[in-house]
Order: C-alpha cells, then structure tokens, then sequence
C-alpha cells in the first residue's frame, strides 16, 4: 500500500475493494485463518473446519464462556461456508 502510494499507483483491487471489518470482528477473521489450517481436502474440494477444532481452538486461546464461544462457532461455520462455496465456484471455472 504504502509503495503505491509513494510511486502515485493506484491500490491492487483487494486492497481497494476490500470491507470494513467492524470493532471486535477481527477476533473471528483470525480465528478463520488459523482453523483454515486444520480442515480436511480431498480430490472432491475441501472440507469443512469441525466443531470439535473450533472448540479446541477456544479451549487453547482460553475462551471460556459459553456464549462466545457460541459466536466463535457461528462465525467461523458462516466463513467457511462462504469460503467454500468461492473454493468451489473457483475450482469449476477452471
């Protein structure tokens, strides 16, 4: 970004058309790409990130109250979802 703008280029379109993450949600946009790492592939796509990782992951960031760690699950099964839902779109293009 920087170099863009020392150099008067205009953004990459990731960076220029990327959202506004709100207060407080980057806690479940890194949780996605940390728990990105733990789900299953196969020839058929990719599979989904598992209750049982994501409670592990509460377990290891010490997130104890129920009630968030219901958000973290509901969060990260809705990133996935759509994350899947691009993988695959993206895969039958090709």
């Amino acid at each position: 970004m920087e170099q863009c703008v020392r150099e008067g280029r205009e953004l990459p379109k990731a960076i220029k058309n990327a959202p506004v993450l709100l207060r407080g949600l980057e806690l479940f946009l890194v949780a996605f790409h940390r728990l990105d790492t733990c789900r299953t592939a196969s020839f058929g796509g990719i599979g989904s990130i598992s209750w049982m990782t994501i409670m592990e992951y509460c377990d290891r960031i010490g997130i104890t109250d129920q009630a968030q760690r219901d958000d973290i699950e509901y969060h990260i099964n809705e990133l996935d979802s759509a994350y899947r839902e691009w993988a695959e779109a993206k895969r039958k293009s090709k």
